[in-house]
């Protein structure tokens, strides 16, 4: 872990600050510029599935969403469970 925030660290997107509630341990806070990433990131993902889903018959996307709440449920449930 500590290799990877330091690599995130390096390249800008998070900042490393003393944690007020345990003085050995740090916490890392994504910077302005991570969260503009990450932001990026999230807009071409839906993008990606924007077109996918609109690649859908009517009948497809209806099976879909009807679909959802089981996968809701599959979401939910712990994984000892």
């Amino acid at each position: 872990m500590t290799t990877l925030v330091g690599r995130l660290e390096r390249d800008g997107y998070v900042e490393r600050r003393a944690d007020p509630g345990d003085a050995r341990a740090v916490l890392a806070h994504l910077t302005q510029h991570g969260l503009d990433r990450l932001n990026e990131m999230r807009e071409a993902r839906e993008a990606v599935l924007e077109k996918r889903l609109a690649s859908l018959t009517e009948h497809e996307r209806e099976v879909l969403a009807n679909a959802l709440p089981v996968l809701d449920k599959l979401m939910e449930e712990g994984p000892d469970e």
